[in-house]
């Protein structure tokens, strides 16, 4: 008897999905004074795309979809002050994520056999 091939079962497209935050060159210095962690954003803004780069680049070879949000720096301390938090890297990419799956569920689903 021959065995039936089993079709894949994909995950859901957020299972697949991660967000980072992503900065404009205009708003990097404003970002450093913003922040907590700000010794930890001592590179300049090209330092910081190539490091960011390496990040999508690794994370999108481990199959993931990687969803750049760019940050309303107004918005996001807004953010943080409602939840009482720190503006650090840890709140940023909280932030991204929840950006991220916003947009994510105004999007139609996605269907059929992605091969």
């Amino acid at each position: 008897m021959k065995k039936r091939k089993r079709r894949p079962e994909w995950p859901a497209p957020s299972e697949l999905s991660a967000a980072i935050a992503w900065y404009r060159e205009d708003q990097w210095d404003r970002l450093r004074e913003i922040s907590e962690d700000r010794d930890q954003l001592d590179e300049t803004y090209a330092e910081w795309v190539v490091k960011a780069q390496g990040v999508l680049d690794h994370l999108a070879g481990e199959g993931l979809f990687i969803d750049k949000v760019e940050i309303d720096l107004d918005d996001l301390q807004r953010w943080c002050a409602q939840r009482g938090i720190p503006v650090n890297g840890q709140a940023r990419a909280s932030y991204a994520a929840e950006k991220a799956r916003e947009r994510e569920q105004g999007r139609p689903p996605v269907s059929g056999d992605p091969g």
